[in-house]
């Protein structure tokens, strides 16, 4: 009987805690690039074959890195929004500080979706509640000389008038009260 094989030297993985690390970097480095060109738009197929695996191993590695990086998912979309809300309220800013007023009603939602995002909304007010914050800053606005869109538009038009012919009952009604 012969005796049982040992793996030769050079088959024999690397298990001490420097090649460990460097396996980790090594992974975490391709999990960052499939994820950069999942959010890039390519598709599996092709993400598999720039990786050098089957797309049936690539998909199989994919739901294991989906499923790892779900819980980060909540945190990342709210960083996400925080970005997407921090952009709007410097364009909004951009267009206040140029002269339009209706970009105050802006600023201020935004203002108040970031205070809800990081947690400051006053206890009990409603998502979207009153417009006391809107009416200051527009007042504060108009005591300065401005006019806002919003009151532009409030401004009522004198009612248009609708001319139509007489029907005959109705001439004859104001014949009759000369």
């Amino acid at each position: 009987m012969s005796a049982p094989k040992s793996p030769s030297a050079d088959a024999r993985r690397d298990r001490s805690p420097a090649a460990r690390e460097a396996a980790r970097r090594k992974k975490a480095e391709r999990e960052a690039r499939v994820v950069g060109l999942l959010a890039a738009g390519l598709s599996v197929a092709e993400i598999a074959r720039r990786e050098g695996v089957t797309e049936r191993g690539f998909r199989k590695s994919l739901r294991g890195l989906i499923a790892r990086r779900e819980p980060q998912a909540p945190a990342r979309y709210a960083a996400v929004q925080a970005n997407r809300l921090h952009e709007a309220l410097r364009q909004s800013f951009d267009a206040m500080s140029g002269g339009d007023l209706a970009a105050v009603d802006r600023v201020v939602a935004i203002v108040r979706e970031l205070d809800l995002h990081h947690g400051f909304a006053a206890p009990g007010r409603r998502r979207g509640g009153g417009d006391g914050e809107r009416s200051v800053a527009v007042g504060a606005l108009a005591e300065r000389g401005y006019e806002s869109a919003g009151a532009r538009a409030a401004t009522p038009e004198p009612p248009r008038v609708r001319r139509r012919s007489l029907s005959l009952r109705e001439r004859t009604g104001r014949e009759a009260a000369r």
